[in-house]
């Protein structure tokens, strides 16, 4: 027999259960044709200074105002499309778009990251990024001081074994240049040769120092200072023409035509 009770329960649940989906449906739906109700640009770097601003990224995603993107319904936005037209500029590493749960459009952009000023052995000038990518100078955005590389060939190859460990090098001795009170104002500039060597043009003397390959850059760093403090600061930094410090545990003076 049936159980008139039990059937009429059963009846009540499926029709809580149908009021619950038919609600959630309907609040997916109000969600999908609301408005955007604003937009919010974060932009994250980790140096003092920045090649973009929010006009920029605002410009990039193809208005000239926020209050261009107030208001608009939030199916109307293409994210996909904007997030490619964003990344498409040479500064920008990643970007990520969403709508939260206020309905405000997030823009999280992460700006690269140059190291080094690069000029090339055709004139050409560049920033030089930690991956290796090559930045455009931007017309309108103040220079950013940085250590200058000269002699670089026209583009690094990465995947090349010996432009990797080019780059790898010109890591190193940018960290010390730019993280060195000092040597970040004694060393004008650093000369790239033809057998990816390195040699560094001083502020304050007429030597040249050869730096050889950057391995051990912080030891042959270490070593300089030694010379600078215990040499230099007696006979003149004018008594030397070049100093070899390629060879380990070694500075070599070296006096006369270098």
């Amino acid at each position: 027999r049936i159980n008139i009770r039990k059937l009429v329960a059963a009846i009540l649940w499926l029709m809580a259960g149908v009021a619950v989906l038919v609600l959630l449906v309907a609040a997916i739906r109000s969600g999908n044709d609301a408005n955007c109700s604003g937009v919010m640009i974060s932009i994250k770097g980790s140096r003092k200074f920045s090649f973009l601003n929010k006009s920029d990224v605002i410009r990039l995603m193809g208005s000239e105002t926020t209050a261009d993107l107030k208001g608009k319904s939030t199916l109307s936005f293409d994210l996909s499309s904007m997030e490619k037209r964003i990344s498409a500029n040479s500064w920008v590493a990643d970007v990520e778009l969403f709508f939260d749960n206020d309905r405000v459009l997030q823009v999280h952009v992460e700006e690269r990251e140059p190291i080094a000023r690069l000029f090339t052995r055709s004139g050409n000038s560049w920033y030089l990024d930690s991956s290796g990518k090559y930045l455009p100078l931007s017309p309108g955005k103040p220079p950013v001081k940085l250590p200058v590389f000269t002699g670089m060939p026209e583009k690094l190859k990465p995947a090349q074994v010996s432009d990797s460990t080019l780059l790898s090098h010109i890591k190193a001795i940018s960290n010390v240049l730019y993280n060195d009170e000092f040597w970040s104002a004694q060393i004008t500039q650093v000369d790239v040769t033809a057998g990816n060597e390195f040699e560094l043009v001083p502020l304050v003397g007429r030597h040249i120092i050869l730096f050889g390959n950057g391995n051990s850059c912080d030891k042959k760093f270490s070593r300089l200072a030694v010379f600078y403090r215990n040499v230099l600061a007696h006979t003149g930094f004018d008594y030397y023409s070049a100093i070899n410090i390629k060879f380990d545990q070694q500075v070599i003076g070296v006096k006369g035509d270098a």
